[in-house]
């Protein structure tokens, strides 16, 4: 399976799946959908069960389990897999 660096956040590499069109970080593997819903969303979390994590988002934050990030870089990174999908 072909895994592309798209991004790093807290110094993992973020890594996009195209095949199933997963993003992958550290220990976390989510749909691509999912993380576009988190950017989307109102709303201060966003529960994903079946991977037994909450996406908490604040301003200009977003807290992925154990990896925080920025919204902006979450842009950059959906930017970078809209090139690979172009």
């Amino acid at each position: 399976m072909e895994k592309i660096v798209v991004g790093q956040i807290e110094g993992h590499d973020v890594l996009y799946m195209p095949e199933k069109d997963y993003v992958f970080c550290k220990n976390t593997v989510l749909p691509l959908h999912i993380m576009l819903e988190a950017l989307r969303n109102n709303a201060d979390r966003v529960e994903v069960p079946e991977k037994n994590l909450v996406i908490k988002l604040s301003e200009a934050t977003v807290d992925m389990g154990c990896l925080t990030t920025t919204k902006e870089n979450l842009y950059s990174i959906k930017k970078n897999i809209s090139k690979i999908k172009d």
